[in-house]
């Protein structure tokens, strides 16, 4: 997983989840899968675009990321959001200094 898809968080987040969770990993596989398939499939479409090998991709790639954090950066940093987004399962939100989930 490369670093702009979360490597590392994720395992964090898996640990607070399980703990919150005390060991029903049907509970704990229910709250997590859909947010570790999602960190997962982005971690692919980043690795598509990371790996191209053709050279006229490569430059449009490499033209469209330099033009785009140029121009609207916050559109660029919007991809972040969903890894950043996390938080705490909610009776543990309190003693973590979260925000409880929605």
């Amino acid at each position: 997983m490369t670093g702009c898809t979360g490597a590392g968080r994720p395992g964090t987040e898996d640990a607070v989840t399980l703990a919150h969770h005390a060991g029903d990993l049907a509970a704990y596989t229910a709250d997590r899968l859909p947010r570790t398939t999602g960190i997962a499939r982005r971690a692919v479409q980043a690795a598509r675009l990371n790996l191209m090998t053709n050279r006229a991709g490569i430059a449009v790639r490499d033209t469209a990321i330099s033009v785009l954090s140029r121009t609207v950066p916050a559109l660029l940093l919007r991809s972040f959001d969903e890894v950043a987004s996390w938080r705490p399962p909610t009776s543990d939100a309190v003693s973590f200094g979260a925000e409880p989930r929605q």
